[in-house]
């Protein structure tokens, strides 16, 4: 059986598209559990855990490659933030 080439290319591209999905859905428990020992750390006043939110901004800004200030302290997620007024 013969296949034409744009046939085959065709089906190297879905491969492709579907190997880039099966990678991403891997990072997203990783992410999920990075997200929530964020916020687990971020308590109330009377119990933050400063050093743990440090250590886990670092550990989120690290799993989406988000650079840090120019200062070198801190993180910049403000760059990524939904713009003011609208919602996602």
């Amino acid at each position: 059986m013969k296949y034409s080439l744009e046939y085959v290319k065709a089906l190297q591209d879905e491969l492709t598209r579907l190997q880039s999905v099966e990678k991403a859905q891997e990072w997203i428990p990783v992410i999920r559990t990075a997200i929530a020992d964020y916020m687990y750390s971020e308590g109330c006043s009377c119990c933050r855990n400063v050093e743990a939110h440090k250590k886990h901004t670092k550990r989120i800004a690290k799993l989406l490659d988000v650079p840090k200030y120019e200062d070198g302290y801190g993180f910049d997620f403000y760059q990524f933030r939904t713009p003011t007024g609208e919602t996602k």
